[in-house]
């Protein structure tokens, strides 16, 4: 029961970890294009600010009357800015959009703004990479261009101040917390973004976001790429995951305490009933018992031996102990093996049967692996169990050849499912099963001559399928028999009378000629009857005329409708033929189109389809010799 508790503890902190470390790869990749993202999204906002600025400058230096309140105040709007403040040389305010009038730009060497006075010692343009907090009691980011008057001359300085908005979407829109916050996992887990420069945290949850990576005592020996493992953090005790980007560790966090509960209560659960099914043992080993005491000294001789030692009395008891082990193993085998089988639909995703029955895991010896291999084990003992039974209720009913072969048939399938059981096992471990089948030159396996039509059928299949014979879907022609392939199986090939829906189904290796008519398309004819009065060439022009019209209502026909002329001379009509390409298996539906299509033709045109006719001639009396005739 402390292993089983151990192990389920244990696999709430492996899940949590491998769902940490996948969740820190795919963070870390993300944050890869953060900074060159932030870096593209500044440059454009850079040159927006650039062009407005100088934009604002040639009008103002070319427009005098624009250096008022409401003409600024317009130019502010179209441009998106905030402030426009035209200053003389002297860095004394003009002119604005508002009420700046005075305002003068700093002496201060250590202030921002003093360094707009470079503008107005000719400065082509200056644009401040932060934003300027302290000037005008605003956070906005100035940028500046000179003003000029028609013979060159610097006559002042046009500043334009953009509107904290537009800049505030922007430094959103690239921010870390922005590229992180699609990823918070539960409320039990966070994600950080340590900067490797400054060890800066950023991180959706305010409790960490902007503190130092020291006073979280987060370390290198922490904070390197595929770190897993627990520490503590602002008290609490962590487990975690980090995965290194170009400029920032990406940290993935849980709270382990919560963890260790679920795994406990899980171990207690599911310990239920295995405790149960050991005091059902117990309690039928105890009956077994009571009853062996029971017997008369007779019968317990026969059980024991003559002297009645202990050794014959736990050699009669064990054989039973050993039938009613099997029984049980038989029994719990068989619900490990339907588990194994439907786990999907008796456990749903999340729980612990699903997490054990039908989640994969990575190679390697991890607690889960081996837990797969018992599984797969179980399965096999369950095969091997339930097909000896068959056989040997088989055996009974054959005579004695019969049953040799089927015992030496199941001795071969034991060897044969206990090595792919410890191939596929050997696999989930780790080891490199393929190149040691390589190695090995497992090639063949000697059969019996009963075998051979099998396997030519399975090496006939196994050619269909590689050369591409034939695939699903194409109609062929074997034997006189035509039909469309419905199923290609490896020992035989099904296919279907689309006339009748009848099913043939062809060992693979009878198969030895074959028209594959799926390859090129058919051809698909019609002959219809005209009067011996109509008149071919004025038929053949009607036909020329409607053919495009035609083909058009005969939507699997391939290419257009072909008139090939008179077929042949009936008793009581000329018979016609019409013919149009089309998909073989497309072919019925084609034809009974061209027919349709035909006979309103001649509807349409007065054509007439002559009815069977009988002409019947009548004689005068005399006609013959001897003056008797009809």
């Amino acid at each position: 029961i402390g292993i089983h508790i151990f192990s389920n503890v244990l696999y709430f902190y492996t899940g949590r970890f491998r769902t940490n470390g996948k969740n820190a790869a795919v963070i870390a990749d993300e944050v890869k294009d953060f900074d060159r993202k932030q870096a593209k999204d500044s440059q454009m906002y850079r040159d927006f600010m650039e062009v407005n600025t100088k934009v604002a400058a040639a009008l103002l230096s070319n427009n005098p009357q624009m250096l008022a309140t409401e003409p600024l105040s317009k130019l502010a709007k179209q441009i998106g800015a905030a402030l426009i403040l035209v200053y003389g040389k002297t860095g004394v305010v003009q002119a604005a959009n508002m009420n700046f009038a005075g305002q003068t730009l700093s002496d201060d060497p250590t202030s921002m703004s003093y360094e707009f006075r470079w503008v107005l010692r000719g400065e082509p343009l200056l644009i401040q990479d932060s934003v300027d907090e302290a000037f005008l009691n605003r956070p906005y980011r100035y940028s500046g261009a000179p003003l000029t008057d028609d013979e060159g001359n610097y006559t002042g300085m046009v500043q334009i101040a953009m509107d904290p908005s537009i800049y505030e979407k922007m430094e959103t829109a690239i921010s870390m917390q922005a590229v992180m916050g699609n990823y918070i996992i539960d409320d039990n887990s966070d994600v950080l973004a340590i900067d490797m420069e400054t060890g800066r945290v950023s991180s959706p949850n305010s409790d960490y976001d902007g503190m130092e990576a020291k006073s979280l005592t987060l370390d290198e020996s922490i904070l390197k790429d595929h770190y897993t493992g627990f520490f503590r953090l602002n008290g609490a005790h962590m487990l975690g995951c980090c995965e290194d980007s170009d400029l920032f560790h990406i940290l993935v966090i849980s709270v382990t305490a919560g963890l260790a509960t679920k795994g406990v209560l899980a171990g207690i659960c599911t310990c239920l009933p295995g405790i149960v099914t050991e005091l059902l043992f117990f309690f039928l080993l105890l009956i077994y018992a009571k009853q062996i005491r029971t017997l008369p000294k007779q019968e317990i001789r026969k059980l024991v031996n003559v002297q009645g030692n202990l050794r014959g009395k736990i050699s009669a008891a064990g054989g039973s102990i050993i039938r009613f082990l099997n029984r049980i193993l038989f029994f719990v085998s068989g619900i490990v093996t339907i588990a194994f089988l439907f786990g999907g639909s008796f456990f749903p995703p999340g729980t612990l049967g699903y997490y054990i029955f039908v989640n994969e895991w990575g190679k390697g010896i991890y607690i889960f692996t081996v837990t797969r291999c018992l599984i797969y084990i179980m399965v096999a003992v369950f095969m091997l169990s339930t097909l000896t039974n068959l056989f040997n209720l088989l055996g009974t009913l054959l005579p004695p050849r019969q049953e040799t072969i089927i015992r030496m048939a199941m001795s071969f399938l034991k060897y044969i499912v206990g090595l792919g059981t410890i191939i596929v096992c050997a696999g989930l471990l780790g080891a490199p099963t393929a190149s040691v089948l390589a190695s090995a030159g497992v090639i063949s396996v000697v059969v019996s001559f009963g075998a051979q039509t099998f396997l030519a059928d399975i090496i006939a299949g196994l050619f269909i399928i590689i050369e591409g014979t034939y695939k699903v879907g194409d109609m062929i022609t074997v034997d006189n028999w035509h039909g469309q392939v419905v199923e290609i199986n490896i020992r035989n090939t099904k296919l279907r009378d689309l006339i009748t829906d009848d099913d043939k189904v062809i060992n693979n290796s009878m198969i030895r000629t074959l028209i594959n008519f799926s390859e090129t398309p058919s051809w698909c004819a019609t002959k219809v009857g005209v009067d011996y009065e109509q008149n071919i060439p004025e038929l053949e022009a009607i036909f020329e005329r409607e053919k495009a019209a035609m083909v058009k209502n005969i939507p699997k026909a391939i290419g257009e409708i072909v008139f090939l002329g008179i077929e042949e001379f009936a008793d009581s009509c000329i018979i016609l033929k019409f013919q149009v390409h089309c998909k073989n298996q497309d072919y019925l539906p084609v034809k009974r189109a061209l027919n349709r299509e035909i006979k309103l033709m001649f509807e349409r045109n007065g054509i007439n389809v002559p009815f069977p006719q009988i002409v019947v001639s009548e004689r005068e009396k005399g006609t013959f010799g001897n003056g008797s005739g009809v």
